[in-house]
């Protein structure tokens, strides 16, 4: 639990979170994603029901674009620094919309609590 202390330092290691996530989803978007997921966490993409918890966000991710563009636009944190939102684009073969992610600063260090893409 707590977390970093300020706003500001929160959503500085966040947006470097989001930089390495953005690299690896570039080459394996399911892995790198998966990866970043806590274990209580919802994912949501259009036209599909929410994947809720480890096992049914690691289904969904593989049954999604297997690379995936990631272009972070803004954060926002809380001012005890442990959680973040950030706002983005995502592109992928045959798509495009735009990310919202809820990252928690937790036991395990910052992970990923929320994740929705809405197609544009």
């Amino acid at each position: 639990s707590g977390g970093e202390g300020s706003a500001d330092i929160a959503k500085t290691t966040v947006a470097v979170l989001e930089a390495g996530l953005a690299a690896s989803a570039a080459v394996d978007a399911p892995v790198s994603l998966g990866a970043q997921f806590a274990p209580v966490s919802r994912m949501h993409r259009q036209d599909a029901p929410p994947a809720i918890g480890a096992e049914a966000i690691a289904a969904a991710l593989e049954a999604g674009p297997q690379v995936i563009t990631f272009n972070q636009l803004q954060s926002h944190a809380s001012a005890a620094g442990d959680m973040v939102f950030t706002l983005g684009t995502a592109k992928w073969d045959g798509g495009q919309g735009l990310y919202g992610r809820m990252w928690s600063h937790g036991e395990e260090g910052w992970r990923i609590v929320f994740d929705q893409i809405v197609l544009r």
